[in-house]
């Protein structure tokens, strides 16, 4: 990113910060597991984009290169069609949306930054559902797949 990039970056998120309701005052505050409005429904995070080839939105470039690639192989795939609820060690509840299900057989997650939160996802998931094929698509996977497909597949993103 180069040192004058990130304090760029740096600076604006600490503008961004200022500007969010954090504590107490957020109207999230408290809201776990089942309290939460958005429990066991498929993720809104990130900005979802309509892609006119693949005929659904996606959440990223990522994703939309994924089904691009899918398709390209002739895979079915459906994009985040179901949500999973998930007990956590605490016993609070939590929910989980795999983004693809391949070929009415796998679920394919696809992650740039595996955090330490979804990789605890993933380990439940693949514990308390132990009958769903579970497949994550790490960043090194990922650009393997890219550097394959990026020239041949039409309307790939960059």
């Amino acid at each position: 990113m180069g040192k004058e990039k990130a304090l760029q970056f740096k600076k604006r998120l600490s503008e961004i910060m200022k500007k969010r309701v954090l504590g107490k005052n957020n109207p999230m505050y408290g809201k776990f597991g089942e309290l939460n409005p958005h429990f066991g429904k498929p993720a809104e995070h990130g900005k979802l984009s309509f892609r006119k080839d693949l005929g659904h939105p996606c959440h990223s470039k990522w994703e939309a290169n994924y089904c691009r690639y899918l398709l390209w192989n002739k895979r079915k795939y459906k994009y985040e069609p179901k949500t999973f609820i998930l007990i956590l060690p605490d016993n609070k509840k939590t929910s989980y949306t795999p983004d693809f299900f391949v070929d009415e057989k796998e679920w394919h997650e696809l992650k740039g930054w595996e955090d330490r939160s979804e990789l605890k996802k993933w380990i439940l998931f693949q514990k308390q559902y132990p009958n769903e094929r579970f497949i994550p698509i790490n960043r090194d996977k990922y650009k393997s797949i890219e550097r394959l497909y990026q020239y041949i597949i039409p309307n790939w993103e960059f």
